[in-house]
This record gives C-alpha cells, structure tokens and sequence, in this order.
C-alpha cells in the first residue's frame, strides 16, 4: 500500500496539475514535496561544474575566479602592449625633434681654415666656401700645427698687440664689465714666434738637467707649452686677463662675468678644466681666452666643445657626416 502511495506521489509531483484530485492533506505534502524536488533541481543545476559531478556524484561549484582572473591578465597585457608602443612613438618624435634642432646649429656662414675650405669645395656641400683670409678657428696644439697660410693684422690695445678682428669686441666687453663694477685687464696678447720656441726650448732644457732624454724632456715640455709654428699665442687671438687682486683667477669677480659673458662678445676659454685631455694642455687656464667669433663662440657654448673639438665639427659638416 504504502509503496503504490509513493509511486503516486512521485507522478504527481512531476504533474502538478493533477494535485487537485487529492485530499487537501495530501496536496499539501505533494506540493511540499514538488517544492523540494525543483529546489534540488535548480541548486544542482547552478553548482555542477564544467567538468561534471565528481566521483562521489555530488555537484561540484564552479569556480569562476581563475576565468575571470584570467581575462583580465590578458587585457593587462593588451593595454601594456598599446602603452609601450605609445611610449616608443613619443621617444621616437622626441628624439627626430631633438635632432632637427641639432642640425639647426649648423656651421657657421663661414668656417675657417684653408685645410677646411678645400675639404668643404672637394665634398660639393652646400656650405659655402671657407674664405682663406678668415682665421677665426685656426687649431695649434702638440699635434697639429698652424696653417702656412696664416697671415698677421695686428693692432694694439692699451700697447698690447692683438688680433684687428677682436679688437672692436674686446674694448666692447671690457666697458660691459665695468659698467657692472668688474674690471677685465688685459696683460697679454700677441707673442712672436722667436720668443715662443726661446721658452718652448728654455723648458726642455730645464727637463733635461733634471735627469730626462731630450724626447722625454720635450714630450713633458708639451704639456705645459708649445713651440713655434704649434703655439696660438703667434695669432694674436689669444689673450691673457690680469688679477690685479691675486690669487686664483677662477675665483676673481673678473672670471665670474666671463664666464656668463664672454661668448657674447666672441670670447671663449681656451684652455678649459674639463677639456684637458683633447687641448692636450694639462693645466687648465681659466685667465686665458681665445678669440673664435660671436656666432663660433655661442655655438660651442651650446655645444659644450673646446676649439678642437668644434673645429673637427665644422669639417665633419662640410665633408657631409
């Protein structure tokens, strides 16, 4: 009896709209019972997992945060991805608009040098051609000499003999200064050769009796000085500022405002601390200053070059590196 009873209710169960043929009593355990059997129903099928029930046929619940985890490691990678390149296109404008403005500085109108001049002709640049009488950056070191081409115009200022070329720009930058309470002396300007290979000798003998070869002696020697034909002091475009109060010149007021000044009446240091090395002069001199040009002399300061190294970049222009 009470097994067909259970068949009946199960039937009924599954059609509910047969419940209303049994006693109030009994609709309600089968309504009961219907409610329990979808409830089941439903809670098995929203915790069976992708994988199907385990081996116990117990439904198992699906774990969705790897999935999502997942994704959302995949749209980090994607929007990196888009943030380098970005980042690659930005450096890349930056560095062709930092490059459009290094080539702006260009060479000057007219760079100097006969060597340069028949090097710029032979390369068919458009850099016009360099004028044989301008000698604003000629180079005289221990390894390269003077050109033979170098020809003399000299002038005096207050009795020292100078280059014609600076001499507007040197009187100019002195009454600058002073305007601003510096005073700039100048004690030394154009040298003759006679007297610069007598000093350039008068060394070496020095070294000599000090227990050096004379090749040993003369190497040492260059260091400090440099012989006729090699010495700059012949061109009358070097000039040597006084410290009428003593000490240090790179500490003199006078040093000071060149330092924020001379490249605008031409001037530079010709001998700078942190060039030693390319000058070939292992001594910085701050008190002396090389006459290259207003448009030479900023450039460099832009640059950051020595006389050397921005009369190697003027030739590199020309020849079209």
């Amino acid at each position: 009896m009470w097994k067909r009873y259970t068949i009946f209710l199960n039937r009924l169960c599954r059609n509910p709209e047969r419940r209303d043929l049994m006693p109030r009593r009994k609709r309600k355990k089968a309504k009961s019972a219907f409610d329990s059997e979808k409830r089941r129903s439903e809670a098995a099928a929203f915790f069976i997992s992708v994988k199907g029930i385990d081996r116990g046929n117990k439904a198992v619940r699906v774990d969705y945060s790897a999935k999502e985890k997942k994704g959302s490691t995949k749209k980090l990678r994607v929007l990196m991805a888009v943030l380098a390149v970005i980042m690659v296109g930005v450096i890349s404008a930056g560095g062709y608009l930092i490059y459009q403005e290094f080539l702006k500085l260009g060479p000057p109108s007219q760079p100097v040098s006969a060597s340069a001049a028949s090097s710029g002709e032979d390369s068919g640049s458009s850099v016009p051609p360099v004028d044989p009488n301008d000698h604003l950056l000629v180079v005289g070191n221990s390894k390269t000499s003077l050109p033979d081409t170098f020809a003399l115009d000299l002038q005096e200022y207050e009795g020292i003999p100078v280059d014609s070329q600076l001499l507007i720009q040197l009187k100019s930058m002195v009454r600058a200064a002073a305007a601003e309470n510096v005073t700039l002396q100048v004690e030394q300007g154009y040298v003759a050769e006679e007297a610069l290979q007598k000093n350039f000798d008068d060394t070496v003998s020095r070294l000599v009796s000090e227990g050096r070869s004379k090749a040993k002696a003369e190497a040492e020697a260059l260091k400090t000085t440099l012989p006729a034909g090699k010495n700059e002091w012949s061109t009358g475009l070097l000039i040597r500022f006084a410290n009428p109060g003593g000490g240090d010149f790179s500490n003199s007021n006078a040093y000071k405002w060149l330092s924020d000044h001379s490249v605008d009446y031409g001037f530079v240091i010709r001998y700078p601390e942190n060039k030693t090395e390319v000058t070939g002069i292992e001594t910085a001199q701050p008190q002396i200053f090389r006459f290259v040009g207003v448009e030479n002399a900023k450039k460099m300061r832009a640059l950051a070059f020595c006389v050397e190294e921005y009369a190697d970049y003027i030739q590199e222009q020309k020849a079209g590196y």
